[in-house]
């Protein structure tokens, strides 16, 4: 990760999904993928655009299914959340395979969306991401700079 300029790193500054989709990409060595990229949204020359275009290519995200990305959308825990399984099970151990029970242990779990509910028990069992408490996960709230870089640590400790 790198700042915002200005020798500045802005820790409570909201996570945007274009963000978090590159430091996954410079986390892989930036690589260059021959992919065609559909997102109305993802302008071509971006800052973000390659890295969009090879977490698609990877499976890692599938953007809004109407065609959209939101590059410059906050994003929620629960997003951060599938990003990271599905980098996981592209590039590590897989994730979870055969049958599987994860009791979260969260009282919002009413709130994580069906196709966020595997990434976050994932995440979790996995001390990658924590709940804001020990009984709220807050899978729509948006997250910070600092919480993203405490996230990717753990993950990446992980994997040492």
């Amino acid at each position: 990760m790198k700042g915002i300029g200005d020798n500045r790193f802005a820790p409570d500054v909201t996570v945007s999904r274009a963000q978090m989709v590159t430091v996954l990409w410079n986390l892989r060595g930036q690589p260059v993928v021959n992919f065609y990229m559909t997102y109305s949204d993802v302008i071509e020359g971006t800052w973000y655009a390659e890295a969009v275009r090879w977490a698609t290519s990877e499976g890692i995200v599938s953007g809004y299914g109407n065609g959209a990305f939101g590059p410059n959308d906050p994003i929620s825990r629960e997003q951060m959340a599938a990003m990271i399984y599905h980098y996981e099970q592209t590039y590590g151990d897989g994730g979870f395979t055969g049958n599987w029970m994860y009791r979260l242990p969260f009282s919002d779990l009413d709130q994580i969306s069906d196709w966020a509910f595997e990434s976050v028990a994932w995440c979790d069992m996995h001390d990658v991401i924590s709940g804001k408490s020990e009984t709220i996960f807050d899978p729509k709230g948006y997250a910070k700079r600092s919480e993203m870089a405490a996230i990717l640590t753990e993950y990446l400790k992980q994997k040492e």
